[in-house]
């Protein structure tokens, strides 16, 4: 799962980096003020490999899924004259459907017009301001917020504390013991064993929990190593991986599960469960279709679908391609 706090602005693919080659970022630390020096403060120490390969990943699972939709929105091949590319066309058809826009039709007429309107996958990765690495309580400080960790003068703000700062927001971590300090108040803990990586849009950062960054929870490392393990009739949740938090913390906002019969889903402490995996997704396209156009899981999903292309995904799980 992943944590979203507020609705993101959103930037063509094209302009999230400057660089010759698509999808690999010249300079990490330049674009997003990533730290790779130390641990401390939320830096990223020791995963700056995994991060700029996973990043290049989530550019190489985008590109499949634009590929995939420009090939769905052409007319449709002859099956006398490209029998294989009918039954390409046919499996993107039933995977955008599932997640999208049902339709109870057989030639996906209405589909691909409704498809032409899809925000996101027409290429929006857009850049957030910072990267974090990070795990426990923290908050997200401007730099005309009072330094929380200033015990000399309280009242001096970030920017005098941290001149040498260029960053629009700090993340500031604090020791358990200090947890009850009226000072540290509002921080709180997105980290978790169900969230792996949070977006707070406001401030343009997106962090990786420590436990996704080193291998403790179901999250892969590489796509492309990933797309070699798949075998038949593995759930697409079974093989998620970095590049899609990538993914997923640039589309924005989650939205509350539904049930098979539109009903509310809950969890065991009575919050409201979020929209994540294909059952839940699946769910939410066939009652509130616009609402799975906005929802994260819908466009990572389908770029997983359509990156694993050596199987058909268009039920969840991973069949034989036809031939």
């Amino acid at each position: 799962m992943h944590f979203t706090l507020v609705f993101a602005i959103l930037l063509p693919i094209s302009h999230a980096i400057d660089t010759g080659t698509p999808g690999v970022p010249d300079d990490l630390p330049k674009q997003y003020r990533v730290n790779f020096d130390t641990r401390d403060n939320g830096a990223c120490q020791g995963f700056e490999d995994l991060l700029k390969t996973s990043y290049s990943e989530a550019f190489m699972a985008v590109e499949a899924a634009k590929t995939s939709l420009n090939f769905f929105i052409a007319p449709k091949p002859e099956p006398k004259q490209d029998r294989l590319g009918v039954l390409r066309w046919n499996r993107i058809g039933r995977t955008l459907e599932a997640l999208f826009a049902p339709h109870k039709t057989d030639n996906f007429e209405s589909l691909q017009k409704d498809i032409r309107a899809l925000p996101h996958l027409n290429g929006v990765l857009g850049p957030p301001s910072s990267v974090y690495c990070s795990s426990g309580w923290r908050k997200m400080l401007h730099p005309t917020d009072e330094d929380p960790t200033d015990t000399e003068d309280p009242k001096r703000s970030i920017s005098i504390t941290h001149p040498h700062e260029d960053a629009p927001a700090w993340l500031y971590s604090i020791p358990d013991n200090k947890l009850g300090d009226s000072k540290n108040a509002n921080f709180n803990d997105p980290c978790g064993p169900d969230n792996l990586a949070f977006t707070i849009f406001g401030f343009s950062a997106i962090t990786f929990c420590l436990d996704t960054l080193e291998s403790k929870t179901d999250v892969k490392a590489t796509i492309t190593d990933e797309k070699d393990h798949i075998q038949t009739g593995d759930p697409i949740g079974n093989h998620r991986t970095i590049a899609e938090m990538w993914v997923h913390e640039y589309v924005g906002q989650d939205f509350d599960a539904i049930d098979a019969q539109g009903r509310p889903k809950t969890l065991p402490n009575g919050d409201p469960e979020k929209s994540y995996g294909w059952d839940n997704i699946v769910n939410l396209a066939r009652f509130t279709p616009d609402r799975a156009r906005r929802t994260p899981d819908a466009y990572e999903l389908f770029a997983n679908a359509m990156f694993y292309d050596n199987f058909d995904w268009s039920n969840g799980r991973a069949a034989p391609l036809k031939t």
